[in-house]
């Protein structure tokens, strides 16, 4: 196992630390779509999306970037707690930014269509969504499980886009701007109380668990999850075996990780909710 300066010097020459240049373009193309058509909006008169609210979305954009196009998303196939840090941003800081800068009604669409209003009311319910996301999280960091979808394209994206739809659901009640399915001011309490209290036990577990993941520290599993989630231009081979932390040192500053981000979020969330509903 390599670690230390020896580890940089490899992550250095695999080209770990490029920047996913095609990303950007998209984000900055998606970005000044979004500003346009936003201030169109305003300027029509058809719906009120603030100043303050762009900026967030552009923020979660970001932030979005920063998971998926950035060294982290390297470092996060490479380190556990560098994964961690990836998924809490995103579900935790990416969603409620990005849905405050969102149209409610757009995210509702499919309701007007007859056959999937049930189904799509059921699914963005307070408390399916709660269950939906807190479960899929919870699954997920099930060291059989992660190893699974982290050895699977098919699962590995599919998964992801699952767990972001839930997310959305979950933070739509808490940051939506509109009242379709918004809470009573204490019952949103008691929700996010719920959403806070919920994870905690498996911040618990990856802070005290002495049971490893396998992509993580299994070099067969390191070198097909590479091969799965790295680009050609990444030299997957000299990647192999390294650690930057002690197995157990990374496994517990993961679940710190993941259990201090998800704790902010919800200040987050109470920093924006107001502003949101003015």
């Amino acid at each position: 196992m390599q670690m230390g300066s020896d580890a940089m010097e490899l992550i250095l020459q695999s080209g770990l630390l490029e920047w996913n240049k095609q990303l950007f373009v998209f984000i900055a193309l998606i970005s000044t779509v979004y500003w346009l058509l936003s201030g169109f909006i305003n300027e029509r008169g058809k719906a009120k999306i603030q100043y303050k609210h762009r900026i967030y979305f552009l923020l979660g954009l970001l932030v979005f970037y920063v998971c998926w196009g950035s060294p982290l998303y390297g470092f996060a196939h490479l380190m556990f707690s560098a994964h961690m840090l990836q998924m809490s941003l995103l579900y935790f800081l990416v969603t409620p930014l990005l849905f405050s800068g969102i149209q409610i009604h757009l995210f509702y669409l499919p309701r007007r269509f007859q056959t999937m209003s049930k189904v799509w009311t059921a699914l963005t319910s307070p408390i399916v969504s709660f269950v939906l996301f807190n479960g899929l999280f919870i699954v997920y960091h099930i060291p059989k499980v992660m190893d699974t979808i982290m050895l699977n394209s098919w699962l590995y994206y599919s998964f992801h886009i699952l767990l972001a739809y839930a997310s959305f659901c979950v933070w739509q009640t808490i940051v939506g701007r509109f009242s379709i399915k918004k809470l009573a001011y204490q019952k949103r309490k008691h929700y996010i109380m719920a959403n806070t209290l919920v994870l905690l036990p498996v911040c618990l577990l990856l802070f005290f668990s002495t049971l490893p993941y396998r992509t993580f520290t299994d070099v067969t599993a390191q070198f097909n999850m590479f091969q799965i989630c790295f680009d050609q231009n990444i030299n997957v081979s000299i990647l192999i075996g390294i650690d930057m932390l002690p197995t157990d040192v990374d496994q517990k500053l993961g679940g710190a990780i993941m259990l201090a981000l998800h704790k902010m979020s919800f200040l987050v969330g109470e920093y924006i909710q107001p502003k949101i509903t003015d």
